[in-house]
This record gives structure tokens, sequence and C-alpha cells, in this order.
């Protein structure tokens, strides 16, 4: 299995998929990374993206 998943990734054409199967391609523009701890004192990053740059990180209060 891994061996035909390399030739699939190694070819410039997308995987064959089933007929009538579609698909959406979801672009975030912003993802919040969230760690719980047993403190209550939560840990909040979000990541915004911006186009052209690698985007900009925020610490975000609990």
């Amino acid at each position: 299995m891994r061996e035909r998943a390399r030739a699939l990734l190694a070819g410039n054409e997308p995987p064959p998929r089933p007929a009538g199967w579609t698909g959406n391609r979801l672009v975030p523009e912003s993802t919040e990374f969230w760690y719980g701890s047993p403190d209550r004192v939560h840990r909040r990053l979000r990541h915004d993206r911006e186009q052209g740059q690698d985007g900009s990180w925020q610490r975000l209060r609990p």
C-alpha cells in the first residue's frame, strides 16, 4: 500500500477518485491553537494568514 501511495504522490496528476465524487478545498484565514491546563490558565494562540506572507501570531487571553 505504501508503494502505491508513493507512486500516486510522485505523479503530476491528481489521484484518481470514483465517478460522482466531488471535493472542496478549505483555506482558513485564521487558526486558533488552544492548550488547556488543570489550573484553568489556558494558553491560546491565533495565527492569522496574510496573502504572500507568513502571517502573524497573537497570544489570546483566556
